[in-house]
């Protein structure tokens, strides 16, 4: 029994041992006229069949070989969109050196809700600065999904002209603003929004990239126009820590996104955009494995700074033309604990007075960026402890 080489290669070609990397499409056009069966050829015959051609083996409409080739076409397709979908599998369980959890870890939140808000700024210090965009984006925990968005834009009170900076670096035209609503108004319009779609009767949790969103902007604003904020706003969800802590690294928002394998979307400084690009994080976080909890709280008995009036700007004076002068500061930065951010941002600076008076051997919080030489980039100032009342002596008799 003789066995033609070309059977035994159209064979091997549809075994289990194919490979579509091994065998070049050229191989496949050579082997388009070979059927897959084993022909018995008697010994008699075994020189009437090395002179025969394989298209000699095919019936009489070769079809066969058509069959058999698109078979094994087939198989290549399939086998290659196997190794495809191995390796797209394989690249988004681990990345970089940080391997996807299979089983999520339970989360203590039904709802996470996404804020990222864009204030009145400049190139240089600007103050007060007052929020100007006011977005959120709600996420469901157990779906990891984004269900919806809200947006609003706010009209600032005691600088209601955009700068160039402002509107370069936000995108937020005049306009915009113009037409937008008071800060009071968008709390209640948001909290509203939250009520229609059912989060305030679940477990959620506010989520920032930084702690500026809540501990500065929001509690600095509301303070100062005598506003009463949601109590849900004193306790957040800084995700920049939670980042650092799963990935090590210290980013921006827009590079711990691609760092976690993300792409980014929209325009960087948009609020609505950075906090859809916070949400994609959030829950990337969630998918590797991690569980969020708050991370910061604050206190909802701060008293107001004080109420809108034309009166603002002459007590504003009075209260920086108050505070403790350079030569009255012991230079050295005391650590007393405090995490306050200032104005800029950044962890305020902890001094104590020493310049004899009332005042003397208390603390106070300073900006984060103060010098000696020349003193603070922010106006920002707070008492670690309320000043004692000083009664008057009693007159000499």
């Amino acid at each position: 029994m003789v066995i033609c080489r070309e059977l035994l290669l159209a064979r091997r070609l549809l075994g289990h041992s194919f490979h579509s990397a091994r065998f070049g499409y050229s191989g496949l056009r050579f082997q388009s006229s070979v059927v897959a069966v084993e022909c018995k050829i008697s010994s008699s015959d075994a020189a009437d069949s090395a002179r025969k051609t394989p298209g000699d083996f095919l019936p009489e409409d070769g079809r066969v070989g058509d069959l058999v080739v698109g078979e094994i076409l087939r198989e290549a397709s399939q086998e290659q969109r196997e190794i495809k979908e191995n390796a797209r599998s394989s690249s988004s369980k681990k990345y970089g050196e940080v391997s996807i959890d299979q089983k999520l870890v339970e989360q203590a939140f039904d709802y996470f809700v996404v804020i990222d808000f864009e204030a009145t700024c400049d190139s240089t210090v600007f103050f007060p600065q007052e929020i100007i965009e006011f977005p959120s984006v709600l996420v469901a925990v157990h779906s990891l999904s984004v269900e919806d968005s809200f947006q609003t834009y706010v009209k600032p009170t005691f600088n209601p002209q955009l700068t160039d900076f402002c509107k370069r670096l936000t995108g937020i035209e005049q306009t915009q603003v113009d037409n937008g609503m008071a800060l009071a108004e968008a709390l209640v319009k948001h909290d509203k929004w939250l009520e229609d779609k059912g989060v305030k009767s679940k477990r959620f949790g506010v989520i920032t990239w930084t702690d500026w969103d809540c501990k500065v902007m929001l509690d600095f604003e509301c303070r100062l126009k005598g506003l009463t904020k949601p109590s849900y706003f004193n306790k957040w969800i800084n995700l920049k820590s939670c980042f650092q802590e799963k990935f090590g690294d210290k980013f921006n928002l827009k590079k711990a996104v691609q760092h976690a394998g993300l792409q980014w979307q929209g325009r960087e400084h948009c609020g609505l955009d950075d906090a859809k690009n916070t949400a994609s994080l959030a829950m990337e976080l969630v998918r590797r494995g991690m569980q969020i909890g708050f991370t910061q709280h604050q206190s909802s008995r701060k008293p107001a700074i004080t109420n809108i009036s034309s009166e603002f700007m002459p007590k504003l004076k009075k209260i920086l033309e108050a505070l403790p002068r350079s030569s009255d500061i012991d230079e050295t930065s005391i650590t007393v604990g405090a995490d306050n951010l200032c104005y800029c941002g950044v962890k305020c600076k902890t001094r104590l007075v020493r310049k004899a008076g009332p005042n003397q051997g208390k603390f106070f919080l300073s900006c984060g960026n103060w010098t000696l030489t020349e003193g603070g980039k922010c106006t920002y100032f707070e008492w670690m402890n309320p000043p004692e009342q000083h009664s008057p002596s009693p007159a000499k008799s």
